[in-house]
């Protein structure tokens, strides 16, 4: 039997509109699936090069908390009490000689507290460096070695370990490069040319003399040797002769 073209066409027609119109919707929808993947934790990049090179790394906390105790990066929920941030970090190993990178996060209120892990590479890294300290405070700060552990990416891992308010006191990050050099010797001291000082012997009063003790008033007899302060100096000792001795009060 002969089939009807008009109907075979419009069929197709319809197929077409269907298909198209499944095709602008997945297309609308992809913003706001980006959207909801960023916020399953991923906090987005940044760099942090040498010190010189003026490139510094800062982002802020996103997740809503409470954390409720979530202490450790295998209990938490990424996205709920656990986000990253992707660090690289960049130059050369001998650009970094005497540095190394320091991340550091800051909140308000010391009732929050927030872990911090860096992984090598990615998420399922090595940990080359962790900071867990806390309650009552306010800071979290870790450095990275890059001696040891070299430039490249590094998964910044935040836990909410206990942040009741967190939604309001979400912390501030950053990483930057800081000087592993010892600090500078402080400058000798001023040579002082006046007057010494000198000292004087006292004999105890031989009198009662009335003093406030934690029970009340009181007397105590102080003759001539009397209790503390006392102080005795032996002349010829090594510690003398060098100006060295010792007094002992109550």
């Amino acid at each position: 039997m002969k089939q009807n073209s008009s109907f075979y066409l419009s069929g197709r027609a319809t197929l077409a509109t269907i298909l198209l119109i499944t095709g602008i919707g997945i297309i609308l929808a992809l913003p706001f699936l980006g959207t909801n993947a960023a916020a399953l934790g991923d906090l987005g990049s940044g760099s942090v090069g040498p010190a010189g090179t003026g490139i510094t790394a800062a982002w802020d906390g996103a997740a809503s908390g409470p954390g409720g105790g979530v202490n450790t990066e295998t209990a938490c929920v990424e996205g709920v009490n656990c986000e990253t941030y992707t660090l690289t970090v960049t130059g050369t190993d001998a650009a970094w000689a005497n540095q190394q990178v320091q991340v550091l996060l800051t909140w308000s209120s010391n009732s929050n507290e927030y872990d911090l892990y860096i992984h090598k590479d990615t998420l399922s890294g090595p940990v080359v460096a962790s900071a867990v300290a806390g309650p009552l405070l306010t800071t979290q700060k870790v450095f990275i070695d890059i001696a040891a552990n070299h430039v490249g990416t590094y998964v910044v891992h935040i836990v909410y370990d206990t942040t009741p308010t967190a939604a309001a006191d979400h912390y501030h990050g950053t990483a930057t490069a800081v000087s592993t050099a010892p600090p500078a010797p402080p400058p000798a001291a001023t040579v002082d040319t006046t007057n010494k000082i000198g000292y004087e012997n006292f004999e105890a009063p031989g009198v009662l003399t009335p003093v406030i003790l934690t029970t009340g008033p009181t007397v105590e007899y102080l003759g001539r040797g009397a209790a503390e302060p006392s102080i005795g100096v032996n002349w010829k000792s090594p510690n003398s002769i060098n100006g060295v001795t010792n007094f002992q009060s109550d």
